[in-house]
């Protein structure tokens, strides 16, 4: 799962929402995220959310292309 909106509502219930959120620089291979969420009972949390990068989709029965070199 990497939609971070769906982690957030997992995470804090279906009222949570993201009130600010901004994407931190670095990492090849996760996303990493600072989010202020806000949860429907009136809290509040500051968070950092690491996902992994999403995988490059295949086509089903086909096989990844080679490099050739």
């Amino acid at each position: 799962m990497n939609d971070r909106h769906a982690i957030v509502r997992e995470a804090f219930g279906d009222g949570a929402t993201i009130e600010a959120g901004a994407r931190l620089p670095g990492g090849a291979s996760r996303e990493t995220w600072a989010l202020d969420v806000a949860t429907p009972g009136g809290g509040r949390h500051e968070l950092i959310l690491r996902l992994d990068s999403p995988a490059p989709r295949r086509r089903p029965g086909r096989a990844w292309p080679r490099r050739r070199g």
